[in-house]
């Protein structure tokens, strides 16, 4: 039986890209049945709900914003109820190039679990995330022996069978963590696909406060069988 597949976007004021995003998803994938989007409105003021039912979305709301973990949360799990057998988690502001997902999710129908997409630390990613993204991934190598090299990056395909596995608690940047932290210790092994490198917004992502606030987490979650 052809799988179907889920495309899930938490989106938060990108009324402005949304509709490109969805516009570039392709309609169809080798070895792939039906495609369907599921664009989750987390609490935005511009418009960026009605943009994405534009564009043809699924569209579900926070009425108040509650982070990007909350909302592919709520994405994935109402993915699951559609009957959805793989889940894909892309950004709505086109950090996660659309024509890498065939490449992304390829290793599933060849027999892997799931993957998880690598960017290269360079240009034009800011030195910032660059730093702040390395260091995180040297610490969660080091906590929990996991190597990616980039933890923090949220592009990533699995079958819904192992949502029980994956499910996260964190409703903020530190969900992308905590889902490894999860799966590792669920034995689940993440084939690493390499996409190319997009930043349109350089302020945008994981930012100093929320790099300290996972790193808390991280140690947490160490110390916590």
């Amino acid at each position: 039986m052809t799988p179907s597949l889920a495309i899930v976007i938490p989106a938060h004021n990108e009324a402005g890209r949304i509709r490109s995003v969805l516009a570039d998803i392709p309609q169809e994938m080798a070895g792939i049945g039906r495609i369907v989007r599921i664009v989750i409105d987390d609490g935005s003021t511009d418009g960026t709900g009605a943009a994405a039912k534009h564009g043809g979305a699924v569209v579900l709301r926070h009425r108040v914003n509650l982070g990007v973990g909350a909302a592919l949360h709520t994405g994935t799990e109402a993915a699951i109820r559609l009957g959805a057998d793989i889940i894909v988690h892309m950004d709505a502001d086109g950090q996660h190039p659309p024509a890498d997902l065939p490449r992304l999710v390829q290793p599933l129908l060849d027999g892997d679990v799931a993957t998880s997409a690598i960017r290269q630390f360079a240009r034009p990613m800011p030195w910032l995330f660059i730093f702040g993204n390395r260091f995180l991934a040297l610490v969660t190598r080091g906590l929990f022996a996991l190597d990616n090299p980039d933890t923090q990056c949220a592009y990533r395909a699995f079958w819904a069978r192992a949502w029980p596995d994956l499910r996260w608690q964190s409703s903020d940047y530190a969900f992308a963590s905590e889902m490894l932290v999860r799966s590792h210790r669920g034995g689940i092994r993440w084939t690493l696909v390499p996409i190319q490198t997009v930043y349109h917004d350089r302020y945008k992502g994981t930012g100093i406060s929320d790099g300290i606030r996972i790193l808390r987490k991280l140690v947490t979650w160490r110390l916590t069988p």
